[in-house]
């Protein structure tokens, strides 16, 4: 029998080398890409092994045309498959075929039959200063739901935080989780950013989309000290310079973040104070609690009026509505030789 009169037998072989190779690579457990070059490899091998023989041109055309007819009726048998039963996609999806398992907002719904799930209501949340609705991550697969790091992207992702019992979290089929979205704005209008939720699922990330709405009058808060709380004392030993414990001048006050948002008070505020006379120190610390000024003093500061300058966040790192009134003048008097730890009579404004 010439070839020219079998290209049917061809075909045939051709189409049961590609259903194999794809059986087999589909069945060791590996990626869609290793299923098809298995397909190609399939497909290819039986039109090789008929290909010696007279009519050597005419069998290569007819085998290259029985392998690249295998190949369409295979992948495409596969993937129409695959599409009407909801599966995986056996192959890798042409360009610009849409996901099924992603939808636009770039969320991510992976169903892998046997494998674990995951459903996280709502879908989406719309937050304002108040809060955001509480989030459920729940495990609706086969396997158990390892949810992993849970993080923010997007323009605004500074403004949003999580606080719950999910990340780090492993949910059998029908448990939960729930964690609970913050919104501090920075800026009024409307701010846009992304939940990212980390697990073990084959494919992306679970995003879920939020939407915030700042204020129109948004209040940055404002560093204050208030001048009568101020007191000043000499202490022995009270403050190190250049590694060495030195007797100080230590001016106590309270700094305070008036207006601000919750979160705004776990920041760490550079203090610097300056005597006219040169001593100095700086230091940062938290904002609502008592803070110090420790001027180390030399024999020659002793006996002499101070005019102490405090500076509260010198540097403006800390955004504000008012940088103008960031400074607190005391006036205070150094005795004469040092002495034990005393209080000093201080005037501040």
């Amino acid at each position: 029998m010439h070839t020219a009169e079998k290209p049917s037998v061809q075909l045939l072989f051709a189409m049961i080398g590609s259903v194999c190779g794809t059986l087999i690579t589909g069945a060791l457990d590996t990626s869609p890409t290793v299923r098809l070059i298995g397909a190609v490899l399939g497909a290819a091998v039986p039109t090789l092994i008929g290909y010696a023989g007279p009519h050597t041109h005419l069998r290569a055309t007819v085998g290259i045309a029985a392998t690249a007819v295998a190949l369409f009726v295979t992948y495409g048998g596969f993937t129409l498959f695959a599409f009407a039963t909801d599966r995986p996609e056996t192959f890798p999806l042409p360009a610009g075929v849409p996901d099924p398992d992603k939808d636009q907002s770039g969320s991510t719904t992976v169903t892998v039959h046997g494998g674990p799930d995951i459903k996280v209501t709502p879908e989406s949340l719309k937050c304002t200063s108040d809060g955001c609705e509480t989030v459920t991550i729940e495990s609706t697969g086969e396997k158990p739901l390892e949810v992993r790091t849970i993080e923010f992207d997007g323009e605004a992702a500074s403004e949003f935080s999580q606080a719950g019992d999910c990340e780090n979290h492993t949910l059998d089929k029908g448990q939960d989780c729930r964690l609970t979205v913050n919104f501090t704005p920075s800026a009024p209008g409307t701010r846009l950013a992304r939940l990212v939720i980390h697990q073990n699922l084959p494919k992306l990330p679970t995003y879920v989309p939020l939407e915030g709405q700042g204020s129109a009058v948004f209040s940055m808060g404002d560093l204050v000290t208030s001048p009568e709380d101020v007191d000043c004392v000499h202490q022995q030993a009270g403050a190190i310079d250049h590694g060495e414990l030195k007797d100080a001048l230590q001016i106590f006050f309270t700094l305070r973040l008036d207006g601000a948002s919750p979160h705004q008070l776990n920041k760490l505020v550079l203090v610097s104070a300056r005597s006219n006379r040169g001593p100095s120190a700086s230091a940062r610390g938290g904002i609502g609690a008592g803070r110090v000024a420790a001027l180390p003093l030399k024999p020659d500061d002793y006996g002499h009026t101070h005019i102490v300058t405090v500076s509260l966040d010198p540097n403006n790192e800390v955004a504000e509505d008012n940088e103008a009134n960031n400074r607190l003048t005391v006036r205070v008097g150094v005795p004469l030789h040092p002495q034990s730890t005393q209080n000093l009579h201080c005037t501040a404004k």
